[in-house]
């Protein structure tokens, strides 16, 4: 049924065709789908590991989407962030307090003004061989904005089906490479430049996606009036 869709939406579209093109259409379940952000200190000080979530979004294989993170849910060393960007050991809940209201503050992120960040996808390619909604490695393009600046990305994510599901969700799972400086923000220091961070930060997803009726136009598949 995927592999049909497909070919009749590369139908569609080569003929330029003003009828409704059915892809396949996911939301994200932001109950069990999280981000995971590595920070590494380049002096004094540790690693971080960051836990965040994400607001409700919408995924199309093979055509456009966009993944919605909550900023304000980030949280600085918890376990699981920790052992997701692979991390030894913990950290006091004093010390993880204090690394979330910094991150949190106007100086860093600036959850305040910009409560969230959106990675706008413009195309989500499969495998060469495959059909959309087949296990593999995808290639993810689009555009992802955090503090206020907008900057294109693409990278590698692993799709295959979500264990333990019967409604036919995804797992989704990417990384990729950003430096603060890129994108406005000024890498976090203290005691006079001596604890300080990694300008790059690893940006880890773990994305699982539900199913969802819905036709999408062929032109908005394409990106088109985004």
């Amino acid at each position: 049924m995927r592999y049909l869709k497909h070919v009749l939406c590369a139908h569609a579209v080569m003929i330029g065709s003003a009828f409704t093109c059915y892809a396949e259409t996911f939301h994200v379940d932001t109950k069990t789908s999280r981000v995971y952000a590595r920070v590494d200190a380049v002096r004094i000080g540790h690693n971080h590991g960051i836990e965040g979530k994400l607001k409700e979004s919408q995924v199309n294989l093979g055509g456009a989407g966009e993944l919605i993170i909550d900023m304000t849910t980030f949280s600085a060393d918890t376990p699981v962030a920790r052992s997701a960007v692979g991390l030894d050991g913990t950290v006091s809940g004093s010390d993880r307090k204090q690394t979330t209201e910094n991150m949190h503050s106007a100086d860093v992120l600036d959850v305040a003004r910009f409560p969230r960040s959106v990675f706008e996808i413009r195309s989500i390619t499969p495998p060469k061989g495959k059909s959309e909604g087949e296990a593999g490695h995808y290639t993810v393009s689009g555009t992802f904005t955090l503090h206020g600046t907008k900057r294109p990305l693409t990278f590698v994510a692993k799709i295959e089906p979500a264990s333990g599901r019967s409604d036919g969700g995804l797992r989704m799972r990417g990384m990729f490479t950003v430096k603060q400086t890129d994108y406005g923000m000024t890498p976090y220091s203290a005691l006079a430049g001596l604890a300080k961070v990694s300008n790059e930060v690893t940006i880890w997803g773990d994305i699982v996606l539900v199913p969802g009726a819905g036709p999408v136009a062929s032109n908005q598949r394409n990106g088109a009036g985004r």
